[in-house]
């Protein structure tokens, strides 16, 4: 049993006023509101939201060795596209995955084949799974049991006996709750001034307290307001400073930003902290690779469960080359590499600039612009014999006979 004893807690009152007390043992649950607070959190949260959601979606069929491109999205993803929710959704569903582990959606629509066409995420906290009878482990949709069939599940980090993933917030409690309590330690330390901002020494008189307290109040009031401070010969006004890095709770912001980066797989100095080298990117183009590097894991794990989604022989792919842009002069000389080696036609060129195709372009053919103009012309169908009617001269390539043609 607790006790009260009223002088130990004026005193332990007294201690907690002082700036530098702050930042005591927290036993605060770290749900996933409060882990967001977190600014490396929130950074890996929208760096991989973001980078995912904001690439296009592109659909294609297997036939055999071939694929092949759809003209259009399968119909879970193109009505989502077309009312301008497949952003959000994706956003959503990346977010869910990043904190907590899982992404979890009811289907609420299918097609005559039954695969799905509404897919609305839920929130993890309405999710239940009961893993005793793995790995026919029972579901649970707000405490109401519910068919494994009627829900879509992306997990994340996965082990062995267990349906979920592994959430980050809840493996690295320790880690967001030593991030969140360093940051709150800065905000109080400068809230409360951290340390005196200096000391008025009178070096000919000695003062009583009620003196010592006019003259700090005036100090006060000059350093507040960003008046000058004029006094005599006889007094001595020196500053505190303390430099910013000196500072542990910074240090421990940079080492939680790290950690947290370590955490997603992503580079730190796109969570504000610090890269374990010196190298800086070339150029955007470069960047923009690192970024894909960061988020291929994630975008292959949702690929490939998209996929799972649809009718066989038809797969989804987000589309990474519409993100790394590269400058215009390199964009256009891959362009004539692709067109010379027969990868690309003008007019694939052309959609990717956003622009028309050209009214009778080259897109009948693949083959590089040399061997195109190696290629003999194929000679037209020509009558040979037909009875009643005379012989019709054999048509010439290059001023001879076209083999095909001579009897």
């Amino acid at each position: 049993m607790a006790f009260w004893n009223r002088r130990r807690h004026a005193e332990t009152r007294d201690i907690t006023d002082v700036p530098w007390n702050v930042g005591a043992t927290s036993s605060a649950v770290v749900t996933q509101d409060r882990a967001l607070t977190l600014a490396p959190v929130y950074a890996a949260v929208r760096y991989l939201a973001d980078g995912i959601s904001s690439l296009p979606l592109q659909a294609f069929r297997k036939d055999g060795d071939q694929r092949q491109p759809m003209p259009s999205l399968p119909l879970l993803f193109r009505q989502l596209a077309d009312d301008g929710e497949l952003n959000d959704w994706e956003f959503t569903a990346v977010s869910s995955l990043a904190l907590r582990g899982n992404s979890v959606g009811i289907i609420t629509g299918r097609d005559g084949l039954g695969f799905p066409t509404v897919v609305v995420w839920v929130p993890m906290d309405d999710i239940f799974v009961d893993d005793a009878t793995y790995p026919n482990s029972v579901w649970y949709y707000k405490g109401r049991r519910i068919r494994r069939e009627e829900l879509v599940h992306v997990p994340w980090f996965k082990v062995p006996g267990r349906t979920l993933g592994l959430s980050p917030i809840e493996a690295f409690a320790m880690t967001v709750t030593s991030g969140l309590e360093a940051q709150k330690f800065g905000v109080d330390w400068f809230q409360a001034g951290g340390v005196p901002p200096g000391t008025f020494k009178n070096n000919a008189v000695t003062v009583d307290q009620d003196q010592a307290d006019v003259i700090k109040r005036r100090l006060v009031s000059a350093i507040r307001t960003r008046q000058p401070i004029v006094y005599g010969t006889d007094w001595d006004y020196n500053a505190i400073t303390i430099p910013p890095e000196q500072a542990q709770f910074i240090e421990s912001m940079n080492l939680s930003a790290n950690q947290i980066a370590a955490i997603y797989g992503i580079a730190p100095e796109e969570i504000g902290g610090q890269a374990a080298n010196s190298m800086t990117y070339s150029n955007e183009e470069h960047r923009e690779t690192r970024r894909m590097a960061d988020l291929r894991p994630w975008l292959v794990r949702l690929e490939l469960k998209y996929s799972s989604w649809i009718p066989e022989r038809q797969y989804v792919r987000h589309n990474i080359s519409a993100v790394i842009r590269a400058d215009l002069m390199t964009r256009h000389q891959v362009y004539k590499l692709d067109r010379d080696m027969g990868l690309r036609s003008i007019n694939e060129c052309r959609a990717l600039e956003e622009l028309p195709p050209i009214p009778g372009g080259d897109d009948f053919t693949a083959l590089p612009v040399k061997t195109q103009a190696a290629q003999p012309a194929l000679p037209a169908p020509v009558r040979t014999s037909i009875p009643g009617e005379p012989l019709l001269p054999a048509r010439t390539n290059g001023g001879r006979p076209h083999p095909a043609l001579v009897d």
